[in-house]
Parts: structure tokens; C-alpha cells; sequence
């Protein structure tokens, strides 16, 4: 458990140079975003992870498409979290 929370850390400070560097509709940001999403899923806290997968999403649908894998991956993450 203490291994995921440091990489809450880590991913939120990616996240945050991220979206300095690139803004907020890159796909690296839609990449931290599934990162911290992926933690908090593993963490069970699926609600907060359904957050990051939808916005993570949302970037690669319109960045990549629908058939795009990032975007199907993150499809599957969010079935997940209805489970």
C-alpha cells in the first residue's frame, strides 16, 4: 500500500508538468491521468479512479478516436469500475 500511495505522489507531479508543458487535451496528459486512475483502482477506491479514466477518455477519444488501443484501454478501465 505504501508503494501505491507514493505513486499517487509521483503521477500527480507527472501530471502537473504535463499539463504545464503540453496543456490539458495532450494525450501525455490523458496518460498521467489513466496512471492515477490505475493506482486508485488497485487502491479500490473505484469512484475516484472513474474520475481519471472518464477525463483520460475524453482526451484520447477526441485526440485519437474511438478505435484508437489508449482509448479502448481506458474503455475497459472504466467498465471495470462498474463492476
Amino acid at each position: 500500500m505504501g508503494e501505491r500511495q507514493k505513486a499517487v505522489g509521483y503521477y500527480e507531479q507527472a501530471l502537473a508538468i504535463d499539463r504545464a508543458v503540453y496543456g490539458d487535451g495532450h494525450p501525455s496528459v490523458a496518460r498521467e491521468l489513466n496512471n492515477l486512475g490505475a493506482v486508485y483502482f488497485a487502491l479500490g477506491k473505484k469512484q475516484k479512479a472513474k474520475k481519471y479514466f472518464q477525463s483520460a477518455h475524453a482526451i484520447f477519444s477526441q485526440f485519437f478516436g474511438p478505435e484508437h488501443f489508449n482509448t479502448i484501454a481506458v474503455a475497459l478501465w472504466l467498465a471495470a469500475c462498474d463492476e
